[in-house]
């Protein structure tokens, strides 16, 4: 948290800078003087104590988090590589695909394959093209590790649906800059498929529009095309009635037009099968520019188990293709994924390390691939239902391209990035010449492989390398025998048992203004769900926690503060768990093993680093959670989005995930009674999550054990209930002290833009002539003397005049320059004395004079010509007693000079202008001031007992009802510190007297008499300048920290909100004072730099007040830096930073 620039302004009693001995206060009564020098040894044995005891206090309680609770694992859950067995293969008939149809196969050759032409050359590198999707972490990461080896990539990422037919488009800009920086030829897919269901509608809805539909279509698809940076477009309808074949190929004919206008080339996928009939191949290649035969799925979803793309079937497919299409513009598509095939079910899509998981759970069995190269396969049996896969793996990739090569083809495209053998990659470094020998170690890679369907998760962290033996026969083909698989980190699946269960939960609750609603909704409806909880939001609405298992519902573990889980320690990562466990069991008396990661529950880890924080939840105990049906009601889409989403996802499992805190989630309320309806309505059971998986309740959420120790429960509950006292405190601190300050700064700047606007009647700096004192107290001022007293000697005020300088004991020149200048003009007078410090110098100044009217300025400042006529007009109000001048900093040449300037103009005179108004002024500084004799002397004098006699003296003068004004026009500029050793000295002493005067005259504050000085500037001072200031390095390290640990977003927000605060008084304070406005921009360093010096500063002055020893002024370095000249040009030195001699 940072604050607006309030610096401690009570104490310029000295100005910036005056050095005087320690013996100018009175002793006995100095304030927080301890005579007996008792206290400081009582706070420190009573701070002893309490830090001694916090100490214990937070070992114990972070041993009770450490302690491991007793959570007891799952066998059912954790042991599925058992229930996994090999089988012999069935006898049961292998699904065997037509061959090319005869219409096919008995059709001349094209003509323009026999001539071996074709529209467009293009890019004439082999193509070597990688389908890409966004949703599968692993087709990115793929794509990272290969995209040297691709001349071309194909994203999914064009979709024509609906009727009528609508364009989505999904580019990825990440992989767009992949594919830019290695040259890689984006050329994105189109198809007509949408959430697995092709639609044929929407394409014959399309070529069947007039061309004015038409070219609205082909304009936005240009448009979208380039803006990406695609070189052109892939085409893959499917599924569209061949009885419009002429007219689909009008269709490429014209869109290959519009392309080619743009520069963009027109690829058209070929699908085998009955689909091929709509493509008229006579013409279609005259308008595209490439082909892609899509030579796979052999066997398809909706067919018995059987090879993916047999050899002999992909030769046939080959050579009719190769015939019908001119070779040099035909790309082989070839896979590399599998089938898991279960009896009665739509199979399974899986990747290479998916298949390798499955047989290497399933024990001893034997994959090979022989003549006459079917592919890969083997079958295996879990809890009784027998399962065939069929893979396709770098062996047969390698022979598919071999055979396409030989064919003269342009190239080859690989199905798809994500699911492939890596091996595959190392087929694209050779033609012909592949050994077989490389391709017999199968590295293991950091993939993620899966087995088993469901969202209950158990992840195996083990990895291997495999071994294959392959041999080449005569033809040039290679067969393959698996030896050992590999490895790769493993998840398992479960509790998809039955297909027509479906749970409903929630995460990031509770919250108290959504969940009620929703467990009322639950209720009425009969619905059990989920509810994965916050320990943060546990520990804020115990109640609601109650309430969610007193009504059924089951609740699980989305750790403590919601962290990324994969950006923690492990040490952190086990505190998350285990507080929210222990509040868990402290609210409801039960335990759980449910576990959900923050940010990853709608989908499964795809990094290494995501899976590894699964291994660790088991490690303690629990069993993680995802969920498929993703309702996204996080982004607020409205309620019918929501719903459309669990209809959409409904087949790709069987959870749905809801949020009931996080936002604002009155769209998930209003969605969750029409969700539930549907769930019904399409006839699926809504149960709690332990009948998904067939296990008793109590072993979700067990009873705590009896053996799990009470004290260390105890100790985690308490601790963790303070901890939220005090971050509950921190935060209405936070908000408190940001609404404080606003409204602050408000009334600052509402009043000194009224002060700015109001000059008064006080224009005329010559009304009064009455005869003016000048004192000025010096104390070894030999560098600086001469040039204050031309300064003020030069001055255009018509009164008599008279200035009295008291030498208080120096050691140097000063008392021998002031006499040279005194012999020269009879206004100057030297008054010698010992050396008794600046308070007993004014006494003696006043003593020595008897005007009424009296100037002080310290012996480091100068006054511009009319800046005493300024001052004095004011006392035109006998009412007047004091009136404080324009204080400058005049050195400007380093940056500590340059921030105090800064500091003076939005700090010290903007809250003068403000306070002037409201007649509250807290210190009339002896730097620049006019005082009014007999007020001085009804007041009391000069004080004594403190460092701030400037601010003692205008705080006595309230008490006797004196007004206290500002002259923004009477400037005097003086010299501040230029080191931070000598800022350091001079703010410890400004801010012990602060603390000594708001001690002092602390009876003053919300004292009616005293109305604005009561109740704004003084707490102003308290809060601002002492408290807040405090507490900038406390505050700053508790930012940083969040930062780093990712959860410093709504400190954030404070700490923006307090800088824009800064700025916008630096502004007005620029404005005012006629400074440049880009000087207002160093109040954004200053915040970091500059603004923990003065808190320092204000530590070491609470420190001493706690001491109770004796504080005096110290010395100050003199370097007699201030320029002597007009003042009227100290606002350019301000912007420029330099000062002139």
């Amino acid at each position: 948290m940072t604050q607006p620039v309030y610096p401690p302004i009570l104490v310029q009693a000295d100005g910036p800078g005056l050095s005087f001995g320690i013996n100018h206060v009175d002793k006995k009564n100095f304030i927080f003087l301890d005579m007996k020098g008792k206290r400081w040894p009582r706070f420190r044995l009573t701070s002893f104590i309490v830090v001694f005891v916090s100490f214990i206090a937070l070992i114990l309680f972070i041993r009770s988090l450490l302690i491991l609770p007793r959570l007891q694992q799952l066998d059912k859950v954790h042991n599925m590589t058992s229930r996994l067995k090999a089988i012999t293969r069935s006898e049961t008939a292998v699904h065997s695909p037509e061959p090319p149809p005869a219409w096919l196969l008995n059709k001349p050759a094209s003509p323009s394959a026999v001539k071996g032409a074709f529209v467009n050359p293009g890019d004439q590198r082999p193509v070597r093209l990688g389908y890409y999707v966004n949703w599968d972490k692993n087709s990115y990461l793929s794509l990272i590790n290969h995209a040297d080896k691709l001349t071309h990539l194909c994203p999914e990422w064009f979709t024509l649906a609906g009727t009528p037919p609508m364009l989505d488009s999904e580019p990825d800009e990440e992989v767009c800059r992949i594919a830019e920086a290695h040259g890689i030829a984006l050329l994105p897919l189109m198809s007509n498929l949408k959430i697995d269901q092709w639609q044929p509608e929407a394409v014959e809805a399309l070529i069947l529009s007039d061309e004015e539909i038409q070219d609205r279509f082909f304009a936005k698809l240009c448009d979208r095309l380039t803006k990406i940076g695609a070189k052109g477009l892939v085409v893959d309808f499917e599924q569209v009635d061949p009885t419009y074949q002429q007219e689909l190929t009008l269709f490429f004919s014209r869109m290959h037009e519009n392309l080619m206008h743009k520069d963009l080339e027109l690829w058209l996928c070929i699908p085998v099968g009955n689909d091929i009939k709509i493509f008229d191949l006579d013409k279609l290649p005259a308008v595209v520019d490439r082909f892609v035969a899509m030579l796979y799925d052999e066997t398809g979803e909706e067919d018995p188990p059987g090879p993916l793309a047999s050899h002999n079937w992909f030769k046939e497919w080959l050579d009719v293709l190769a015939d019908k299409i001119p070779p040099g513009q035909l790309v082989i598509g070839i896979g590399s994924y599998g089938y898991d095939w279960q009896a009665g079910e739509t199979p399974q899509t899986l990747s290479f390390p998916d298949s390798m998981a499955r047989a290497n759970s399933a024990g001893e069995t034997r994959i090979e691939n022989m003549a006459p190269y079917d592919g890969p396969h083997f079958d295996y049996v879990v809890d009784g239902l027998n399962h065939s896969v069929w893979f396709l793996d770098a062996i047969s990739f390698r022979n598919q391209k071999f055979e396409a090569e030989k064919k003269g083809v342009r190239g080859v495209a690989l199905w798809r990035m994500g699911t492939e053998d890596p091996q595959v990659w190392d087929t694209f470094n050779c033609v012909n010449f592949c050994e077989p020998g490389s391709f017999e170690e199968m590295k293991a890679t950091k993939a993620i492989s899966n087995i088993g369907k469901g969202d209950f998760l158990t992840a195996v962290n083990e990895t291997a390398e495999g071994l294959r033996n392959i041999s080449q026969d005569e033809t040039g083909l290679w067969s393959s025998i698996y030896v050992r698989y590999p490895k790769y980190p493993l998840l398992y699946h479960q509790g998809e048992s039955r297909g027509d269960q479906v749970a409903i939960t929630f995460d990031d609750g509770p919250n108290p203004e959504w969940t009620p609603k929703v467990l009322d909704i639950l209720r009425q409806k009969g619905v059990k769900a989920g509810f994965f909880i916050t320990g943060s939001n546990a520990e804020s609405h115990p109640d609601l926690v109650r309430r969610i298992s007193a009504e059924g519902h089951e609740i699980g573990n989305h750790t403590y503060s919601h962290p990324d889980l994969g950006r923690i320690s492990q040490a952190r990562l086990q505190l998350e768990f285990n507080a929210t466990q222990r509040l868990i069991e402290g609210i409801t008396g039960r335990s759980t093993v449910l576990f959900r990661p923050p940010y990853n529950a709608d989908r499964l880890p795809q990094s290494i680093e995501e899976f590894m924080t699964l291994v660790d939840a088991q490690g303690l105990g629990y069993m993680p959670v995802s969920a498929s049906i993703d309702a996204e009601d996080w982004k607020e889409p409205g309620t019918k989005a929501i719903l459309d989403l669990v209809k959409d996802s409904r087949r790709e499992g069987n959870i749905v995930l809801l949020h009931d805190a996080g936002g604002d989630r009155s769209q998930t309320v209003e969605a969750l009674p029409a969700v539930i309806d549907y769930l019904r309505m399409r006839g699926d059971e809504i149960v709690p999550l332990n009948t998904l998986i067939s296990v008793p309740v109590d072993s979700l959420m067990p009873p705590i054990p009896k053996d799990d120790p009470y004290q260390s429960r105890l100790v985690a509950q308490t601790g963790l209930k303070i901890l939220h006292i005090l971050e509950e405190l921190a935060w209405a601190f936070m908000i408190a002290s940001t609404a404080i300050v606003f409204f602050r700064t408000l009334i600052v700047l509402v009043f000194a833009v009224r002060h700015k606007l109001w000059k008064e009647t006080i224009t005329d700096t010559y009304s009064i002539t009455e005869p003016v004192s000048v004192i000025i107290a010096a104390f070894n001022e030999s560098k600086l003397i001469r040039a204050t007293l031309l300064s003020v000697l030069d001055t255009a005020y018509r009164g008599k005049l008279e200035v009295v300088v008291v030498d208080d004991g120096s050691t140097d020149n000063t008392a021998r320059i002031v006499e040279d200048i005194a012999a020269a003009d009879p206004r100057v007078r030297l008054v010698r004395q010992e050396n008794k410090g600046k308070a007993s110098a004014l006494n003696a100044g006043l003593e020595a004079t008897e005007n009424e009217y009296i100037i002080t300025l310290d012996a480091d400042t100068h006054f511009n010509r009319d800046t005493i006529g300024r001052l004095v007009a004011f006392f035109a109000d006998n009412d007047v007693g004091a009136v404080s001048g324009h204080a400058r900093v005049g050195n400007l040449g380093t940056w500590i000079g340059r921030f105090q300037s800064l500091e003076y103009t939005c700090g010290f005179n903007l809250d003068r202008r403000a306070y002037d108004v409201l007649n509250c002024i807290t210190v009339v500084p002896g730097a620049v001031s006019a005082l009014r004799r007999s007020a001085v002397l009804k007041s009391g004098g000069i004080p004594t007992e403190t460092l701030a006699e400037d601010t003692d003296m205008t705080l006595n003068m309230h008490r006797h009802g004196y007004k206290i004004r500002y002259s923004d026009g009477a400037i005097g500029l003086t010299e501040a510190p230029e080191t931070v050793k000598a800022l350091i000295r001079q703010r410890t002493r400004w801010a012990f007297g602060t603390l000594q005067c708001l001690f002092k005259h602390i009876d003053m504050l919300f004292d009616p008499a005293y109305s604005a000085l009561a109740f704004f500037s003084l707490p102003t001072v308290w809060f601002c300048h002492v408290f807040l200031v405090a507490l900038v390095p406390v505050v700053d390290a508790l930012l940083i920290a969040s930062l780093v640990t990712g959860a410093g977003g709504a400190i954030a927000e404070y700490a923006l909100m307090f800088i824009l605060l800064d700025l916008v008084l630096a502004l007005v304070a620029c404005m005012m004072e006629g400074e440049r406005l880009r000087t207002a921009w160093a109040i954004i360093p200053m915040r970091l730099i500059y603004r923990p010096l003065l808190s320092y500063a204000v530590w070491r002055s609470l420190f001493r007040a706690l001491r109770g020893v004796w504080v005096g002024w110290g010395r100050q370095e003199r370097r007699g830096t201030v320029p002597f000249y007009s003042v009227e040009h100290i606002s350019q030195d301000v912007d420029k930073g330099v000062t002139k001699g």
